[in-house]
């Protein structure tokens, strides 16, 4: 088995991108990004160090990939992540531990005592397993073979921290006891309107990157990143989701001043995020265009609702208290001193 860095044979590149297509089964790969999106995320342009490398068996085969990065702002911690391997294979699983081994070494040689993951880059981009086996799956939300957890366990991984997704019934009610806020923020001077799905990155996207950089400063592990990588974000989703859901809301003395993005999934409205500014934050806003969504949510006939990807303890855990439990899927991120 041979261990090679993609900075030294970038033309093993399409062979990283292309393994999660060629070793995932059913039902693990609901979700997988293509090729292109994989190659995207190696050339992006970067102010922070990164490697990728895959593990090639004797035969010259390529079964496993990892890739690692130096966190710009968290003093001494990196990220792990890109991390795939071919459990089919005889030496898939000492491939990835081999891998898991050697981007803990380029870590440490950059200066980095705490390693985190899974982990592509940073939060904004895709992280965390998937824990157990969940009643439905959806195309947002990280999927992995369980055996993959067990492998960075096996390396000496721990939990970071916890994240979850539920399913809801009772949107009607959840959306009366959102309605007090609507109100109060309304009678604020904040104004709502839905997204334009069919010019989001023409128009939204500047708004959102605008509205994060300070409304998630403050979340855990937060990364501020250059606006092109942010908008790197939303061209998979650009003209493929119905946005008419999502609502950002302005203010005429502070302009635009928070969003909430959700879609349609099945027969759930998917509440996935929602960021408001400091001069807005105390005045409802954020539960008033939750409200606004949910209602226009109803006039679909919809009935369900998701909160998504919501750390374990974070306010937005709230929400779901606000309607009857369903289901939860289950997620965790994993650390490892090195």
């Amino acid at each position: 088995m041979k261990i090679i860095a993609l900075s030294e044979a970038f033309n093993l590149l399409e062979d990283f991108a292309k393994l999660p297509g060629d070793v995932r089964k059913d039902p693990y790969r609901t979700g997988l990004l293509p090729p292109d999106v994989w190659k995207g995320f190696v050339m992006m342009q970067t102010s922070f160090p990164r490697e990728f490398w895959v593990a090639q068996s004797d035969d010259g085969r390529t079964i496993a990939r990892i890739g690692a990065s130096v966190s710009p702002v968290l003093s001494s911690e990196g990220a792990i992540g890109f991390f795939e391997t071919n459990l089919a294979d005889k030496e898939g699983k000492a491939a990835a531990k081999t891998l898991l081994s050697t981007a803990e070494a380029w870590l440490k040689s950059k200066g980095v005592t705490k390693a985190n993951g899974p982990m592509n880059f940073n939060t904004w981009f895709p992280y965390r397993f998937r824990v157990g086996e969940p009643e439905e799956r959806f195309t947002w939300e990280p999927e992995n073979p369980p055996e993959y957890v067990a492998i960075w366990e096996a390396a000496g991984y721990s939990v970071l921290e916890n994240y979850h997704s539920q399913g809801h019934e009772g949107l009607g009610a959840f959306a009366s006891r959102l309605e007090p806020s609507y109100e109060k923020a309304n009678d604020a001077g904040f104004v709502f309107r839905p997204f334009e799905s069919a010019r989001v990155l023409e128009k939204e996207v500047p708004i959102l990157y605008d509205i994060s950089m300070e409304g998630f400063r403050e979340n855990f592990m937060f990364e501020p990143i250059p606006y092109q990588a942010f908008q790197a974000l939303y061209v998979p989703i650009a003209g493929k989701l119905d946005l008419g859901l999502s609502y950002v809301a302005s203010h005429p003395d502070h302009g635009n001043v928070g969003f909430f993005f959700a879609f349609q999934d099945k027969d759930y409205v998917v509440f996935k995020t929602v960021a408001v500014k400091y001069v807005a934050r105390g005045k409802g806003v954020s539960n008033a265009m939750m409200y606004l969504g949910a209602r226009k949510a109803q006039d679909r006939g919809l009935s369900k609702l998701i909160t998504a990807m919501v750390k374990s303890g974070a306010q937005s855990e709230s929400y779901g208290k606000k309607a009857t439990t369903l289901w939860e899927n289950k997620y965790v991120l994993l650390s490892k001193a090195i």
